[in-house]
């Protein structure tokens, strides 16, 4: 089980057969130095090369375990506002992926997934919000449907 405090009572999965990535999002100035206050939003998705025998796929920011409650399920979009600065911390799920005929789970599934960070704006405080373009990526490309969104693998 991922340690967030609060899943095992929000989410209804099987958890069993629940398999998970952890998803570290970092944000730096050009001048390299951590900014407090990175937001956007985190959605994952199925892609073209996704096997149609997969069980639900989802995300969760650290800050945002509620949202399983509110989807009834595991949520395939979430938010974050980085308030500490430096890094965030969330998961991407895959649900009935460890099962008699996979027992170590279904990994070569997670690169197939689409990952995208989307609404990317520095918020160093709550009513203080400037969006931002994209750049210099260390991991990802801009989104070939909007420039102004991060497409990620995850593998």
């Amino acid at each position: 089980m991922p340690p967030l405090s609060g899943f095992s009572d929000a989410c209804q999965v099987d958890w069993p057969s629940l398999q998970y990535v952890v998803l570290d999002i970092e944000f730096r100035a050009l001048d390299g130095s951590a900014r407090n206050g990175l937001a956007a939003h985190v959605s994952v998705a199925p892609g073209a090369s996704t096997p149609s025998d997969i069980g639900d796929v989802g995300v969760l920011v650290q800050s945002h375990v509620d949202d399983c409650a509110d989807a009834g399920a595991l949520p395939t979009n979430d938010t974050f506002w980085n308030a500490m600065g430096h890094r965030t911390t969330g998961y991407v799920f895959l649900d009935r992926a460890v099962t008699a005929a996979t027992p170590d789970g279904r990994s070569e599934v997670f690169p197939t997934l689409e990952l995208r960070l989307s609404g990317l704006r520095f918020m160093p405080e709550p009513d203080d919000e400037r969006h931002l373009g994209v750049g210099a990526l260390s991991t990802g490309a801009p989104c070939a449907d909007d420039p102004a969104a991060i497409c990620v693998p995850l593998g």
